[in-house]
């Protein structure tokens, strides 16, 4: 049985080896029986909602303080119901559960007993949604949320909701459903765009979009590009006023290739053809992906080809802007071999574009690298795994950058069931936690922190152990305690005019300069981010974004200031 003196001794030790990092445990929620594994966190109106076990049944809980945690509701007596939190809408969460009496259906909480209940009977009967549904694929349209579910004969069908029972609609009707809906849906000049088939035989899927009503979900454009005239658009992104997207397959004229729309089909056009289409015996696309904005520029992982050695290339790092078009920057792996691997292998910190690749010097284990300029010249390796010990001292795993998280300019990731921090150098990379004393504190698995690493209330959550179970612990890094949410600084910020809808501008008082501005939507996904040239202001155009209330958030003399911007 866990105790709280033996937690209280596990504490002291870590707060005596690390005084910056401070570990705590939120709660003991499953104390007999060891682990409540929590997973599916999400924040919404000062909560963080998270599914755990306890005596072998998965409930909803939530904390608000970081000191403990609550049970929400029993929605089926004393049973557990499985609750997976999925999205925030309108100040409430909303979360799919499974009952005896109504199977697998959706409810809505806000964070009470007795505010918590079935949102939808979307299938009546104690069955529930059939089969599943999808848990990452939703989108937020003028303060509604758009959804999928699973019906019969493995239809998936279009719902949206505003967070209560009148105002959640089942979009497609029961005779026009979809087929393989990916992982995407995104927003585009007040319409949601999303890929998926018509026709279960199709080979590959369409591009469709909705303005959130039946006869408005349409086939937007299905690019004849390929033998079946199936477009396979994937890897949506929103750049520069325009929709840019990977469409197109082997059987096609151009392969998967890089392409944009403005909305109509005749501003639908394909921007490159990175890999040429007369090699023979390979495949002819590039098949661009993972699309970021760094600088003002598109950054995506691709296959190129390269004229001197007249071979192709494996995936390596590109760049697109309207003025040079696109450019390979960096070939991480030189021949055939990919560079970067699949997975997640971007993301920016402190302004910097940092890339998870491989150059051939460590076999398939994969460093870190780091883009200042969008130059070849400006790509160096950030972190060695040589000098971490990486392949000898009993390491064995390769480090996983491509399951971290950034947090003020620190970038938390997992290897070895320990948790490592680094500010993007050798020198500032340290391991946090050491699994092998009985009395440390650990990662349980991968798995496990990527299922539940969060940011709330500037801190770190995420599910570890300190071998008396799994459980729900933060981090808070106590360097922090005196630059973040200065009073005086936020009072020096100025975001106008507020509600907007085209044009904002953000303007720092005192002569005070802006290093960077990001802007997050109420499910926490960030939707912009610019890197200014230290000035006093800066001007936004935010007409891309839906209606509804955004976090800005501005970076000054490393101070983090947050402040509400209203788009109407």
């Amino acid at each position: 049985m866990k105790t709280k003196f033996t937690i209280l001794m596990s504490l002291m030790f870590w707060n005596l080896i690390i005084a910056q990092y401070q570990f705590t445990l939120v709660d003991d929620i499953n104390p007999e029986s060891g682990n409540s594994f929590p997973k599916f966190p999400i924040e919404t109106n000062g909560s963080l909602y998270f599914n755990a076990t306890n005596n072998n049944q998965e409930k909803l809980y939530r904390t608000t303080n970081g000191t403990n945690a609550e049970l929400v509701s029993d929605i089926n007596g004393t049973s557990g119901y499985d609750p997976i939190p999925f999205a925030a809408i309108n100040n409430k969460l909303l979360f799919f559960a499974t009952t005896s009496a109504a199977g697998t259906e959706l409810f809505v909480t806000d964070g009470t007993n007795s505010g918590t209940s079935i949102l939808k009977d979307i299938y009546p009967g104690d069955t529930g949604i059939l089969s599943n549904f999808i848990r990452d694929q939703f989108a937020v349209l003028n303060s509604e949320l758009y959804f999928w579910t699973k019906g019969q004969d493995n239809k998936y069908f279009l719902w949206k909701t505003d967070g209560t029972t009148t105002g959640t609609l089942q979009i497609t009707p029961d005779n026009d459903g979809f087929f393989y809906p990916s992982d995407v849906m995104i927003v585009y000049n007040n319409m949601i765009y999303f890929d998926a088939r018509k026709n279960s035989f199709d080979n590959y899927n369409k591009l469709f979009r909705t303005d959130g009503t039946a006869s408005g979900t349409v086939l937007f454009q299905d690019i004849p590009i390929t033998i079946n005239t199936e477009s396979n658009p994937t890897d949506f992104i929103v750049y520069n006023n325009l929709l840019y997207y990977s469409a197109g397959n082997d059987n096609g004229a151009f392969g998967k290739e890089l392409w944009r729309t403005n909305g109509t089909v005749d501003g639908t056009e394909l921007v490159a053809d990175i890999f040429p289409n007369n090699i023979t015996n390979t495949s002819k696309s590039s098949s661009p992906a993972h699309f970021i904005i760094f600088n003002d520029e598109l950054y995506f992982r691709a296959k190129g080809f390269s004229t001197e050695g007249n071979q192709s290339i494996g995936n390596e790092l590109f760049k697109y802007n309207p003025n040079d078009g696109v450019v390979l920057v960096k070939e991480f792996y030189p021949g055939t071999l990919s560079g970067i691997a699949t997975g997640k292998p971007f993301f920016i910190m402190d302004n910097i574009l940092y890339v998870i690749a491989r150059d051939g010097s460590t076999g398939v284990f994969e460093e870190l690298w780091k883009s200042t300029d969008g130059t070849t010249s400006g790509v160096s390796k950030a972190i060695t795994l040589s000098s971490l010990g990486v392949g000898s001292g009993g390491f064995s795993e390769v480090l996983q950058f491509d399951n971290g998280i950034v947090l003020n300019d620190k970038f938390y990731f997992v290897n070895v069931s320990s948790l490592w921090v680094t500010k993007g150098d050798n020198a500032s990379t340290e391991k946090l936690t050491n699994p092998i004393n009985i009395f440390d504190f650990s990662i349980p698995n991968l798995s496990d922190f990527r299922n539940s690493n969060i940011i709330f209330n500037n801190e770190l959550y995420f599910a570890g152990s300190n071998n008396l179970g799994v459980e729900l612990w933060k981090l808070t890094d106590n360097s922090l305690s005196t630059n973040e949410h200065n009073n005086s600084i936020t009072q020096k910020l100025n975001i106008f005019p507020n509600p907007a809808s085209n044009i904002v501008i953000i303007k720092m008082d005192d002569e005070i300069e802006i290093e960077n501005v990001e802007i997050y939507n109420l499910l926490g996904k960030k939707v912009y981010t610019h890197k200014t040239s230290n000035q006093q202001n800066t001007e936004i155009n935010i007409s891309n974004l839906s209606k509804g209330m955004y976090l800005v958030k501005v970076k000054v003399n490393n101070f983090i200031i947050s402040k509400k911007l209203v788009v109407h």
